[in-house]
């Protein structure tokens, strides 16, 4: 009998010790979730630390450079509204001088216009005359003209007489024979046309012709003269005759002023970066570091009651 309440107490024992190993096998099971979920919040605050610290010194960092860059941007709008005043400036007192130095010449042109007037008045013949479309089509002189006079006769003998060809081939379907018919009485109509223009100025008035074909060789000549005067003074470097010095010391004071502020500006960022950005980093890893290792702590005495357990 006693045997068996020893048997009993053995099974018993055998029992309780089954169940407790399985209970603290299910508590070591629960402790290594624990134990995950730890690490992983250990982490997440490592890299929100890191993140705050980055953000902190490129935020710090970028609101140093854009208060510089404000002051760059508005000395550029003040340089860039004298510059303006200075063209300005330079162009009335640049077109003051062309006025100036074409004034004999061009006081020569309204003169040779008044005697082209004074001719065709006084001969009593037409404006034509003196017109630039009859001395290129009839006296034409130098390259230009000339090269104008031969693509006038072809747009006038060729051009007209196609154009009426091909708007009648068009109209009336009209053959080929009668299309062809059409350039050549358009053509012969054209030349007699300009064989009439021809005699009733240079065949009637020849000696007028001339003189205005002279007159107006002068015209263009002195015009020329005034073109090559402005393009002289255009490309004239020499600016000292337009008394500019106010604005040129102006933009000299806003350029030193421009330097200064960029050295200022790599001073202020290379103190941030060697002294500031610590600072940052000591603030934030002060304020947030105990707390990242409590939770270390934690972790740590939780690994070591785990492997005491194991």
């Amino acid at each position: 009998m006693e045997a068996m309440n020893e048997s009993q107490d053995y099974l018993v024992e055998a029992k309780n010790q089954l169940l407790n190993r399985n209970q603290l096998s299910d508590e070591i099971d629960k402790m290594h979730v624990q134990q995950k979920k730890m690490v992983k919040n250990i982490a997440s605050e490592e890299k929100s630390i890191a993140d705050e610290i980055a953000s902190t010194i490129k935020k710090s960092r970028q609101a140093i450079v854009d208060t510089y860059e404000d002051r760059l941007d508005e000395n550029h709008s003040k340089k860039k509204g004298v510059l303006n005043k200075r063209d300005k400036k330079k162009n009335q007192r640049m077109n003051a001088r062309i006025d100036e130095e074409t004034k004999d010449t061009r006081e020569k042109i309204k003169d040779l216009e008044s005697e082209m007037k004074g001719l065709i008045k006084r001969e009593r013949v037409s404006k034509f005359i003196s017109s630039k479309t009859f001395f290129t089509m009839f006296m034409p002189r130098g390259i230009g003209e000339t090269v104008a006079w031969i693509l006038s006769l072809a747009v006038y003998f060729v051009g007209v007489p196609t154009v009426f060809r091909l708007l009648v081939r068009k109209a009336f379907h009209a053959n080929t024979f009668f299309a062809n018919l059409v350039f050549v009485l358009v053509f012969v109509l054209l030349v007699v046309i300009y064989v009439m223009i021809y005699r009733a100025t240079l065949g009637t008035y020849n000696d007028v012709c001339r003189t205005a074909r002279k007159i107006q060789n002068q015209i263009k000549a002195n015009k020329r003269e005034v073109k090559s005067i402005k393009k002289s003074i255009t490309k004239d470097e020499d600016e000292s005759q337009y008394n500019l010095e106010a604005f040129d010391e102006k933009i000299a004071d806003l350029e030193s002023e421009a330097d200064s502020i960029n050295q200022e500006k790599e001073e202020k960022l290379r103190e941030f970066d060697e002294q500031t950005t610590q600072l940052i980093t000591d603030e934030i890893n002060e304020r947030r570091l105990p707390a990242l290792e409590q939770m270390k702590a934690e972790y740590q005495n939780l690994e070591n009651f785990i492997a005491a357990k194991e």
